[in-house]
């Protein structure tokens, strides 16, 4: 079946080429979508699908047009996540596909209601905890401290021991701290912490970022590593009575563009965030 999931790619339908959503199999039943704005996991099989990700309409489409092509059952369960890719998107059109929708009570609480037939608001909600067994795969949704916003939630796919990190690791760059939703530097250093560690050889453990390649611990670790040395040069430079253009431009994050400052956020924008938020 992996062989199968490879040799079909793009070539399912043309909406999927059309979309640029990119599979790759993690497993015989657990596929990674890439699609331009957004990573998504999904468990396919005989039982149905659960997706997992921040999805826009475009993607979505070209998501749901695939996995008919792919599971017998026409069962749906779709994770939704709170991200760069899903402002403005409600439900991202899955509602009107028969998928069950659903999504971290706070990020359900800011949506605005949709200004078209075709999105609704999720019809699932949950706070603390979901988790929802299909296709032999147990997969857990568990909200996490607030990095990029109270609504950040981590999914765990037990099974393949795959891990979706969302926003709180970006995948292409550096990541969004949206005060104005939560978002705090604490908060995310807290959710990358259990997973920060150098790699070992006997690790099968995969982490999926809002956008970007798949990564390794050894890149969670890295990733948890310049956000705390970013907050510590821009903390240093506040107390010092540095205004937020000084900071600024004293490039704080100068050792760590090369890896990190080609993605959605900016090295300045980054630094706006982390010097709001810092204290």
């Amino acid at each position: 079946m992996t062989t199968c999931l490879a040799t079909l790619l793009l070539l399912v339908c043309p909406a999927l080429a059309w979309a640029q959503v990119r599979v790759t199999p993690l497993s015989d039943h657990v596929i990674l979508l890439q699609a331009p704005r957004a990573n998504m996991v999904a468990s396919v099989g005989p039982e149905g699908v659960v997706v997992v990700g921040a999805m826009d309409t475009l993607s979505a489409r070209a998501v749901a047009d695939s996995l008919t092509a792919r599971a017998a059952s026409p069962r749906r369960v779709v994770i939704a996540m709170a991200g760069l890719a899903s402002i403005g998107q409600a439900d991202a059109g899955w509602d009107t596909r028969g998928a069950l929708v659903i999504m971290q009570e706070f990020a359900v609480r800011r949506m605005r209601d949709p200004n078209t037939a075709d999105l609704r608001r999720p019809r699932g909600q949950f706070s603390q905890f979901f988790s929802i067994e299909l296709n032999g795969e147990s997969i857990h949704a568990v909200r996490q401290e607030p990095g990029y916003a109270t609504s950040d939630v981590l999914v765990h796919f037990e099974g393949v021991n795959v891990i979706y990190l969302g926003e709180s690791f970006p995948g292409d760059g550096y990541p969004r701290i949206d005060a104005t939703l939560g978002g705090t530097v604490d908060g995310l250093v807290k959710t990358l912490d259990p997973w920060a560690e150098p790699d070992r050889p006997e690790s099968t453990r995969r982490f999926v970022g809002a956008r970007g390649a798949l990564a390794r611990s050894a890149d969670i670790l890295a990733f948890r590593d310049m956000i705390k040395s970013v907050a510590e040069e821009v903390r240093r430079l506040k107390d010092a009575g540095r205004s937020v253009t000084e900071v600024i431009a004293a490039h704080p994050t100068a050792a760590y563009d090369q890896r990190w400052g080609h993605g959605l956020i900016s090295a300045e924008s980054f630094v706006r965030d982390v010097y709001q938020g810092v204290k």
